[in-house]
């Protein structure tokens, strides 16, 4: 359990969301029977906690099986934040490979790449 002193915000792949102290915070249009990671912290008028991450667990079936070619949201070890990438590979053990996505020069696509936020997606 965690005490609240002030109200929560939220991050995620699917945006941002807030709620008042001792309100729940909802988080719409997530993935059912998916692992997220949301980034949690505190803000009120002195300014803002460090996030927290917190892993969930979305309600629901699963829609859809992941294989290979499949566009994702991937969690990036360098800083821990999603990124947008394509899957490589199955893994045996449950992991999953992935490629980073990088813009093309020419698309007018947004995306949230690796190296846009100064990490190596070489390796």
């Amino acid at each position: 359990a965690r005490l609240a002193f002030a109200p929560w915000a939220a991050s995620s792949a699917w945006g941002t969301s807030r709620a008042p102290l001792g309100k729940p915070l909802k988080l719409e249009g997530m993935p059912c029977g998916e692992d997220i990671v949301v980034e949690v912290r505190a803000r009120n008028a002195v300014g803002a906690s460090e996030p927290v991450a917190v892993r969930l667990r979305v309600p629901g079936r699963r829609r859809a099986r992941i294989a290979a070619g499949m566009r994702v949201r991937a969690v990036w070890a360098g800083d821990g934040r999603s990124y947008d990438a394509t899957v490589h590979r199955l893994v045996g053990d449950g992991s999953v490979v992935v490629n980073w996505l990088r813009p093309a020069p020419l698309s007018e696509e947004a995306l949230v790449c690796v190296c846009d936020a100064g990490g190596d997606d070489t390796m």
